[in-house]
């Protein structure tokens, strides 16, 4: 629809008198723009809403387990929260592992048994795999840490309101998500792709091939 449009202008354009043809067309640029960014912002907000009703409901679960392991072991809400993601994290990204694993192995091409892996080759590349898993759980939780110091300080911030405690959580779990949102897309949206590589090839050698294929 906005190529038509634009078609249209530009057909027009040819009955505007020269003078007045340069502020046209720079109009139409202008409104490309607006278009383009009530688009973008459109596109956030899709992405925001279930982010933070799953962070919500999440942060609500895992709770449960962090008062638990707090009042077992005897630990601050530091030490708690930060066992809390590293072990959220790990079975998250350990379970995706496998499953890639899986549908690798489901989709290979037949192989002979001379360099087809025993099942000690693969236990060990699942052990190496693991090691990897628990590195990269360790950076994210935390980098965890960071969205739940915000999410807790809304939540302080908003005490004095009027507004029911779930209500303060969810305006809490809102402005971490937004945060989140906003650098995972804008400052390092290189991250996603960069912790794949890793965790399944140990580096970031195979990264530009990887980027073609």
């Amino acid at each position: 629809m906005l190529g038509v449009f634009i078609g249209y202008a530009f057909r027009f354009n040819r009955e505007i008198p020269k003078k007045d043809s340069l502020i046209y067309i720079k109009s139409v640029f202008f409104i490309m723009d607006v278009v383009g960014f009530f688009a973008m912002f459109y596109d956030f907000i899709i992405l925001l809403v279930p982010l933070i009703f799953i962070s919500f409901i999440g942060s609500k679960l895992l709770s449960k387990l962090r008062e638990k392991i707090e009042d077992k072991y005897k630990l601050g809400w530091l030490k708690s929260i930060f066992i809390t993601n590293f072990i959220f994290v790990f079975i998250v990204l350990f379970f995706i592992y496998i499953y890639f694993i899986l549908v690798g192995a489901s989709l290979a091409q037949f192989r002979s048994p001379e360099i087809e892996y025993d099942f000690f080759e693969n236990l060990t590349l699942i052990g190496i795999g693991a090691v990897r898993i628990a590195i990269t759980s360790l950076i994210l939780s935390l980098f965890l840490l960071f969205f739940e110091f915000v999410a807790s300080l809304t939540v302080d911030l908003l005490e004095k309101k009027e507004e029911s405690e779930i209500v303060k959580e969810i305006m809490g779990v809102a402005v971490a998500c937004f945060i989140f949102l906003v650098l995972l897309l804008f400052v390092f949206n290189w991250a996603i792709f960069g912790l794949f590589i890793y965790v399944f090839y140990g580096g970031f050698v195979s990264g530009p091939l990887l980027m073609f294929l």
